[in-house]
């Protein structure tokens, strides 16, 4: 919780947007985890529930001064999905009297129908897009959401083995899986395959995001094989200068799936 203060000092210096884009879903992982409902902060989450989502809160104002007037954030098309999966991740959608309704309405317009070439856009467009339509069911969802999810096969399979574009459409597999009807098995398990891979490979990032992948496509985070890798990680990260948005956002994903010591000591981080 420390590192709060860090992250969100970068908010007014930090030209990538991906910095203050992908940590409060980080957060928001960490309040879902520990049993914080968003909206009963008062009767469970406490202080430290409160005083996380204000920096969240605050995160997502400063992102919604930053929308250009085509509805996007960045000419990285990448960045700007993410900003979008921030505010839908907080449960923000295009309905409702809420601050952001409008921001995630242009968000929409603006980057629905925009051509997709790079594989990591393909699979952060599907997964943003199947999250929204089971938030807020819409016509107006159905077919770009359907045409997201066909192209992303195709353009991840010309990545499979780059750990943001594979934990990106794992999660679009994962949420899928919660609305109607979902992708076929044996794509997920390709993807759970390729997940695994990733995890062995190495390096911290993809450790972090072969882990939260394989977990919401149903591995056991609880597994001795997990936890031993999770240890590892947590303990190499405490030492580390907290740099990366997306190893903290993928590491809080699976980190606090797994039960046990490295739950504990990220959760106490």
């Amino acid at each position: 919780w420390d590192g709060l203060e860090w992250l969100y000092a970068r908010l007014a210096v930090d030209d990538d947007l991906a910095v203050p884009a992908a940590v409060p879903l980080g957060i928001l992982e960490r309040l879902a985890a520990l049993g914080v409902p968003r909206f009963d902060l008062d009767l469970q989450g406490g202080a430290r529930g409160r005083v996380t989502l204000f920096y969240v809160e605050r995160a997502l104002h400063a992102l919604a001064r930053r929308q250009g007037d085509d509805g996007r954030w960045d000419e990285d098309d990448r960045v700007s999905w993410l900003v979008l999966g921030t505010f839908v991740g907080a449960g923000y959608t295009f309905r409702g009297r809420h601050p952001f309704a409008q921001v995630v309405s242009r968000a929409l317009a603006g980057l629905r129908d925009r051509p997709v070439p790079d594989p990591r856009v393909a699979a952060l467009r599907a997964a943003v897009l199947v999250r929204l339509q089971a938030m807020a069911p819409a016509d107006r969802l159905w077919e770009p959401t359907a045409r997201a999810l066909a192209e992303l096969r195709t353009r991840w399979r010309d990545a499979s083995d780059d750990a943001l574009a594979t934990a990106f459409a794992a999660m679009a597999v994962a949420y899928r899986e919660e609305v109607s009807p979902p992708i076929d098995a044996a794509f997920a398990d390709e993807l759970r395959a390729a997940c695994r891979r990733l995890a062995g490979r190495g390096d911290d990032l993809a450790l972090a995001a072969g882990a939260a992948g394989a977990v919401l496509l149903g591995d056991d985070a609880e597994s001795v094989l997990w936890r031993a890798r999770l240890a590892a990680l947590v303990e190499r990260l405490e030492e580390a200068p907290r740099s990366d948005p997306y190893l903290f956002w993928f590491a809080e994903s699976a980190t606090l799936r797994c039960r046990g010591e490295p739950f504990k000591t990220w959760r106490d981080w």
